[in-house]
């Protein structure tokens, strides 16, 4: 598509849908008619303070950690 990968987030709940980028991917659990589904709200605060970020891909990784980080933390 002639995009600018620094410049480009993909979203999905498939990870097929960002196999050769995804450096670029935040995966998000499928939408299932329920009403407390954060995804989006969480998704947006993310996306809010990327406005002065150079390379999106760097922003991902932070993503990434902070979700792996949250998941780690959860006491089972």
């Amino acid at each position: 598509m002639g995009r600018d990968m620094m410049r480009v987030v993909i979203v999905d709940d498939n990870p097929n849908s960002y196999l050769f980028q995804p450096q670029n991917a935040i995966t998000i659990r499928p939408f299932t008619d329920d009403l407390g589904d954060g995804e989006l709200k969480k998704l947006t605060e993310f996306l809010s303070g990327c406005v002065e970020v150079e390379d999106m891909r760097d922003a991902v990784k932070v993503y990434h950690a902070e979700e792996e980080e949250e998941c780690t933390s959860v006491e089972i």
